[in-house]
Formats: structure tokens, C-alpha cells, sequence
């Protein structure tokens, strides 16, 4: 179970990525920004509210499938996956690495193309944005419901039921092409907590890296 979870928070992580990926040009950027910190900071800040073009919805989607960030954390999965011999059917040696790497490729796609199709049908909007709250626990409490929220087109909040659809539809339809030993209902839903998991985790950051960031610079 936990060769599982190593693997699949590795690759599933990426898959919101590509929303944040045009942050850094609609926010403020950081007191005397310089630096790789300051510039991953800038890149994890959430942006204010703006309506979401089908331009923007589509290079978010672009960027979340098969840009840099989710080539990298796929790849970096698949060489995990590979250490720990998981799944042990796909074995060793440059064959077995591609198998994971593709592997982890297509669980991107699958999901962020199941997200993207709902979306535009639900008018939903998945992008994330920092809460409006000051405690720390209700701000992450935002963060950790994020991955279950979206915006409609006037902005309102509302239960994000493509996210959710991408989520469970990609555990469910991985389950085609992996080997026996991920096979399983128990499998479909260790994947689904684990996909949750790495997208909450990265809105955690997204809500308070930019913030110990500036506390620190000033």
C-alpha cells in the first residue's frame, strides 16, 4: 500500500500545476524578487478572481498535461516506481521505466481531460484561489476542500463535480492497462485518496508558501 501512495502522490501532484502556471503574471510580485524561492513563491501564489476564457481554460489544460512540470514529476514517479519495483509485473531495466513513465503520462491526461470535458459543460472553473479568511485553520481548511470546489461564471463557489469526475473517472479507467497486483476496488479508491491528497497538498502551498516567503524577505 504505501509503494502505491509514494507513487501515485508523485504523479498525481502535477495535475494542478498547469492552473497555476500563469499566476506569477497577475500577482504582485515579492519585495525585491530574486532568487529560485522568490520565483517559486511568485509561481504558487494564487491570483485574484478574473473570468475564466476558453483561451485561459485551455492553456491551463495544455500546461497541466504536458508541460514541464508534469513531464518531470512523471518522470520522477516513474523512477520511484522503478526503485521499488511497482508494480513488480512491469520489472526492471529501461522497458519497466517506460511502462511507468508512460503509466503516469496517461493517469495525468486521463484525468485533467475528464476535468476539462465537465468543466466547460459545467461551466465550472477549477482554478484555485486563496481564501479570503485570516486564521490559519480556516484558511487551510480552503486549501484542503479545494480539490471538491470550483466557481461558476459569476464566481459563486459550488461542489466541483468535474474535479471529482476527473478523479474517480481516471482511477477507475487506469485500472484497464495496469497489471494485476493494482487491480481491485481497494486499488480504484487508494488512488482516488492519493490523487485528493497531492491536490489539497499542493493548494496548501499554494495558500501559505507565498506568505512565509514575503514574512521572511522583508
Amino acid at each position: 500500500m504505501y509503494r502505491i501512495a509514494i507513487v501515485l502522490l508523485l504523479t498525481m501532484v502535477p495535475a494542478t500545476w498547469g492552473q497555476s502556471a500563469d499566476r506569477a503574471a497577475t500577482v504582485a510580485p515579492l519585495p525585491q524578487d530574486r532568487g529560485i524561492v522568490a520565483s517559486v513563491a511568485d509561481l504558487l501564489a494564487p491570483a485574484e478572481y478574473t473570468p475564466l476564457t476558453p483561451k485561459q481554460r485551455f492553456h491551463d489544460y495544455a500546461m497541466s498535461v504536458i508541460g514541464p512540470v508534469p513531464i518531470f514529476s512523471a518522470a520522477a514517479g516513474a523512477g520511484v516506481s522503478q526503485g521499488i519495483d511497482s508494480p513488480v509485473e512491469w520489472g526492471e531495466g529501461a522497458g519497466g521505466y517506460g511502462r511507468r513513465f508512460g503509466n503516469n503520462l496517461a493517469y495525468n491526461a486521463v484525468r485533467n481531460t475528464l476535468t476539462l470535458g465537465a468543466s466547460v459543460a459545467l461551466h465550472e472553473d477549477n482554478r484555485y484561489f486563496a481564501s479570503q479568511q485570516r486564521t490559519f485553520g480556516r484558511r487551510l481548511l480552503h486549501a484542503l476542500a479545494s480539490p471538491a470546489i470550483a466557481h461558476k461564471d459569476g464566481g459563486k463557489a459550488t461542489v466541483s463535480v468535474s474535479s471529482l469526475f476527473g478523479i474517480a473517472g481516471a482511477s477507475t479507467l487506469s485500472r484497464t492497462w495496469v497489471p494485476g497486483s493494482w487491480q481491485g476496488a481497494d486499488n480504484v479508491g487508494r488512488s482516488i485518496g492519493f490523487t485528493y491528497a497531492g491536490m489539497a497538498g499542493l493548494n496548501v502551498a499554494r495558500e501559505f508558501v507565498p506568505d512565509i516567503v514575503r514574512h521572511f524577505r522583508k
